[in-house]
């Protein structure tokens, strides 16, 4: 059972109707402007595997210390069924971030029921929050956006 302190928020932010750009354009700017200056802690990817109706940890999150760790990979998962994780040490205020996106809807993130959030299973999400305070996950088109907090943390 989740206690408070293990607990987790999120935030589903849309692309606004009113929004000139695609998603994956806001995420690529948010990736050459802003992501340096955020402590990246880990990225990780979650492929949707039709077999179980899950998204599924495609393999270990890569560490944002190794030499493996490229933030380009996250516009790579754009192109698929994918959901891209990017654990982060640092938080930041979304809307400031993320101008053209609005915030639609707010709540606990609770485990092992990620599907109320994600639409399916996120089989390895809770382990993979772990390793750092905030997670953006990146939609297959990046549309919506969530953002994820420790609930023992102020957003």
């Amino acid at each position: 059972m989740q206690t408070r302190k293990d607990a987790w928020t999120y935030q589903e932010w849309e692309l606004s109707a009113d929004s000139r750009h695609p998603g994956w354009t806001a995420v690529e700017r948010f990736l050459t402007s802003t992501l340096p200056a955020l402590q990246p802690a880990a990225l990780a990817r979650f492929d949707f595997d039709r077999r179980t109706g899950a998204f599924q940890l495609t393999r270990a999150p890569v560490v944002a210390t190794s030499d493996d760790f490229r933030p380009s990979d996250i516009l790579d998962g754009l192109r698929g069924h994918t959901y891209m994780v990017l654990v982060l040490h640092t938080s930041m205020e979304m809307k400031d971030v993320f101008p053209e996106y609005v915030l639609c809807t707010e709540g606990l993130l609770s485990f092992p029921r990620s599907e109320h959030v994600f639409y399916a299973p996120v089989i390895g999400l809770e382990e993979t929050l772990k390793l750092g305070r905030h997670a953006l996950v990146v939609s297959h088109d990046g549309d919506p956006l969530h953002w994820i907090s420790s609930a023992s943390t102020p957003r």
